[in-house]
């Protein structure tokens, strides 16, 4: 796969921050900087994907009553062993 580059700008502090870890971890900024939006990209991508399989169950009638909602809420509390996996 190509690299790509992209071209960030950072405020200051965070700046001095990359730049502090980058000198004692001994690690390359661009390196740690490339983690941290990978970590990033994928945790919304998840969050995306939750939200889209949401609306379709949504569209799809796949609904619970809010009230049957927290009666379940409720009991998982009450008894949380007995909630299911």
């Amino acid at each position: 796969m190509t690299d790509k580059v992209l071209t960030v700008r950072l405020p200051e502090e965070i700046h001095s921050r990359l730049d502090a870890m980058s000198k004692s971890t001994m690690r390359p900024a661009a390196d740690l900087a490339e983690e941290a939006i990978a970590a990033f990209v994928e945790s919304e991508a998840q969050v995306i994907e939750g939200i889209e399989r949401d609306i379709a169950d949504a569209d799809a009638g796949r609904l619970v009553d809010h009230s049957e909602a927290m009666r379940r809420i409720r009991a998982t509390i009450a008894n949380p062993r007995a909630a299911k996996p």
